[in-house]
Parts: C-alpha cells; sequence; structure tokens
C-alpha cells in the first residue's frame, strides 16, 4: 500500500506544485512538521531537560493542557455565579474547559499585538471575579506586573496559560512562575504524543492527592505514528514527500480553508469528558527526557531571528512582533496578512505546516462587533514555522516561499 502511494507521489509530483511564471525556481525543500529522531526514542536522559526545567515546582503532569485547565480549576471551587476573566484573543479550547466547569466567562479586551488591555480589564473586575486567567502568546510574555498588583489589590487569583510558551524566563525565571497557577502544553513545543502540566505556586491552593487514569492507548499510538511519519517523510526524496506531505496531513489545525465568513472551532478543540482525570503518557515521559530543552530554545531563537530578518524585507505582509527579547523561546513567528487562508492553502502545497491561527470561533464569543482587535488577528494571524529541526536552507525557503505566495495573492 506505502509503495503503491509512493509510485502514484512520483507521478504526480510534476503537477501537484503550484506554479506561476518565474516563480518557485530552485531545489524543492520538503519542511514539514517536528519529528521523533532515533536519539529522542532510544538515547539517554540529556541535560537540561523537562525535570530540569521545572526543578523545585509543584507540578503535576496530566494528559493535555485542558486537563490541566480542568485541574486547576477544581483548586479554585467556584460557586455558581463567580466569574473568570478572559482575553478575549483566544483559541477557544481553553475557553471551553472554563465553561464547562460551570464558571462564568467574561471577556477582556487585547490590543492588536495581543497585548493585555489594562484598563479594561480593570473595568471588568465585579464582586463575582475570582480569577483573571492570562494567556502568554507565541512564546513571548505578557508584561504581568501591574497584573500581579491588580490581583493582590483585589484578592483575586491569577492562572497563567503558558501552552505557546513552554521554553521561555522572564527576568531569569521560568514563565509561569508568577501567577498562583500554570499551564503548559507539550505537544505545541516538542515532539510528543501528548502531555500537559499544571503548575501550583500558591501554598494556600497545595493540591490533594489526585487519582489519574492512563492516557487512551489508541490516541497515543495515534499520534505517535503522526510523528515517527514525519520522520519518513524527511527520509524519502524530495519528488515523493510533496505529495505524500498532502496525503497524509491532517488534523483541524491544517484543514483546506473554510469558506465561512466566522468559521467554527474544530470540533477536536472542545473539552471531552474523556480528557479528564487523564495522566500523561510514559511515552511522552521518556521522549521529553532524552530533550535538551536548553538546545531546542537556541534552535528556535535562531530560525526565529533567521526568518524575520528574511520577512522584514517583503511588503505585503506585517509582523506581528519586530523584535525578539532575551530568554524568549519563540512557538512559530506570527504575521499578519490579507488572504490568510488563501495563503496557508498554498504554503502547504510547498510542504510548509503554516497555520491560520486560531481561525475559528468558539459558539460563546459575541457575534456582535466588540472586541474588533480580537477579531481582526484571529481574521489574519498566520503561524509560520521555525521549530527546531529546521535548518537554514529550511528557513530560506519558507521566506522563499512565502514572498512567492505573496506575488501570486497580489495578482
Amino acid at each position: 500500500m506505502l509503495m503503491s502511494t509512493l509510485l502514484h507521489a512520483e507521478q504526480e509530483a510534476r503537477t501537484y506544485e503550484p506554479r506561476a511564471e518565474g516563480l518557485g525556481e530552485g531545489r524543492p525543500i520538503f519542511v514539514g512538521g517536528p519529528r521523533l529522531t532515533a536519539l529522542e526514542m532510544f538515547g539517554r536522559d540529556a541535560r537540561n531537560n523537562h525535570a530540569d526545567w521545572f526543578a523545585g515546582a509543584e507540578i503535576h503532569y496530566v494528559h493535555a493542557a485542558r486537563t490541566a485547565i480542568q485541574r486547576a480549576l477544581s483548586l479554585l471551587a467556584l460557586s455558581p455565579g463567580d466569574e473568570i476573566l478572559v482575553p478575549a484573543y483566544h483559541c477557544g479550547s481553553e475557553l471551553d474547559v472554563l465553561l464547562k466547569a460551570g464558571a462564568t466567562v467574561r471577556l477582556f479586551r487585547t490590543s492588536i499585538t495581543g497585548e493585555i488591555d489594562l484598563d479594561d480589564l480593570r473595568s471588568r473586575i465585579t464582586g463575582r471575579t475570582r480569577a483573571i486567567y492570562v494567556i502568554h502568546y507565541f512564546g513571548f510574555a505578557q508584561p504581568l506586573q501591574p497584573i500581579v498588583e491588580l490581583c493582590r489589590t483585589k484578592g483575586l487569583f491569577l492562572i497563567e496559560d503558558c501552552a505557546l510558551s513552554l521554553l521561555t524566563e522572564v527576568n531569569g525565571r521560568r514563565i509561569g512562575s508568577d501567577g498562583d497557577m500554570a499551564v503548559y502544553n507539550f505537544p505545541k513545543t516538542l515532539p510528543v504524543p501528548d502531555g500537559g502540566a499544571l503548575v501550583v505556586n500558591n501554598p494556600d491552593l497545595k493540591c490533594r492527592s489526585w487519582s489519574l487514569r492512563p492516557p487512551s492507548l489508541p490516541g497515543i499510538a495515534c499520534n505517535a505514528a503522526r510523528l515517527l511519519r514525519q520522520g519518513l517523510l524527511h527520509a524519502l526524496p524530495d519528488t515523493w514527500v510533496r505529495r505524500l506531505f498532502a496525503i497524509f496531513r491532517s488534523g483541524p489545525e491544517i484543514e483546506p480553508p473554510q469558506l465561512s465568513p466566522r468559521p467554527e472551532m474544530p470540533e477536536a478543540y472542545f473539552f471531552r469528558p474523556a480528557m479528564r482525570g487523564r495522566s500523561m503518557s510514559r511515552l511522552s515521559t521518556r521522549i521529553m527526557a532524552r530533550m535538551d530543552l536548553t538546545e531546542v530554545r537556541r534552535r528556535r531563537r535562531l530560525n526565529y531571528s533567521c526568518l524575520l530578518k528574511r520577512l522584514s524585507k517583503l511588503s505585503g505582509i506585517e509582523l506581528l512582533f519586530k523584535t525578539m527579547p532575551a530568554n524568549v523561546c519563540p512557538l512559530f513567528l506570527p504575521i499578519l496578512t490579507a488572504h490568510p487562508r488563501e495563503m496557508v492553502h498554498r504554503l502547504h502545497s510547498f510542504s510548509i505546516p503554516a497555520i491560520a491561527w486560531w481561525a475559528g470561533y468558539h459558539p460563546f464569543f459575541p457575534a456582535n462587533s466588540e472586541f474588533p482587535e480580537a477579531r481582526y488577528l484571529k481574521d489574519h494571524v498566520i503561524a509560520l514555522p521555525i521549530h527546531q529541526q529546521l535548518d537554514e536552507p529550511a528557513i530560506e525557503f519558507i521566506g522563499d516561499r512565502l514572498e512567492d505566495c505573496l506575488i501570486v495573492c497580489a495578482t
């Protein structure tokens, strides 16, 4: 079956890649997503692995970040009507957990670059507000000190969502150290089949003993197969893998563009009862133990810097973050474009797994014109890959193909 697919891919390789006159010249490169390597599967434990990164923290490893959010809310012992303030610019998966936990969610504004609007946040606090939920976007930390002081003054809890910022540091400390609790997501940054974590910093919220069930074996096997498949694609000739990338690619984050003016959040993003009370798999624990997270951050920063320099010369896009502060570990390189769905679809044809970031809306998001900044970001942001397994030619290839796509979209 695989061989027939490969032969089919070889036959269609010429017709698969979109072409325009004078565009896309040069040897094609397969980009793809992160993959499992032999060293991560069978090597020795690395220095600066996840155990070192979370050393000294009260950490609870769970199946997914949504599981961690659900556990965090259980510590707050919410009563009916208790409010949690959440940024209007959000994925929707975290929002779904909060709503299903019985919290009353109130949204607050962020700027056009995702920075929290402190004045708007402050104006939305009521006598029923119990916590403020803060999201650190794309590895870039929110300026938390004013929010920490606000929470202290008002007697509120602060939950930091670090799902997109696993390896970022703030003032020499691991991100997520300022809030009462912090939530992390490992597969966003690392090639592991599952895994999230809840870190509890507030001693008044000491966790009771939790009984966690193991994750679903078929689900872990399916996720691991996707990672192994990436390794297979990287090992095959470029003339085959470009078609195979299109055949194999799956998941809500790289679906074909939707034509709806307000696309719904993918079904897989909702919180399912099966995620409740699940532990992280042993496979993910073993793989992460073999990863040098310092090296992961170094490579991501290098790739981000190289792509940022390349894209700063292009017209037709706007960079969401024009600089990269020290100790930031970027997740992607986010750009703003007028044609995000078309652009993502074209980049996929070059094996570049760009994402129309958070383009889907949770049904809770207001249908009126409130929160125009969050709407603009959800409707215009593309996340470009800069993961640690990409090298300089791959980064240059991403920049070249993006320029090609801009020319096509402009005509």
